[in-house]
């Protein structure tokens, strides 16, 4: 078999046993899996005052949460180009103001 320019032999192996890997790991299974059996919901506390949140209440406000621009968000935005600006221009403020040199 010929390989390809500037390829050893282990190198040539390797690479074919990637692309075979790459290949299964989109091949259907011969045999069908049995779906797993759903397992068994846990009793909920008794809620009289109607308290009862959702078991994943807190992800389901974090998702909502992340969706929404607010002043938290501009703040943010703000504060990384401050920064940004300060590290693009610090070495010319600090040369120029010689209290900064002996700080920097």
């Amino acid at each position: 078999m010929r390989l390809p320019f500037g390829q050893t032999n282990n190198q040539h192996e390797q690479l074919q046993a990637s692309r075979n890997m790459s290949v299964a790991r989109y091949a259907q299974p011969a045999t069908p899996q049995t779906p797993a059996t759903p397992s068994a919901q846990t009793e909920q506390p008794y809620t009289p005052n109607g308290s009862w949140r959702h078991p994943k209440f807190d992800e389901i406000a974090r998702r909502q949460y992340a969706t929404t621009f607010d002043e938290r968000n501009v703040r943010a935005i703000v504060l990384n180009a401050g920064f940004l600006l300060l590290s693009l221009y610090g070495k010319s403020v600090t040369e120029k103001v010689k209290l900064l040199e002996y700080v920097a």
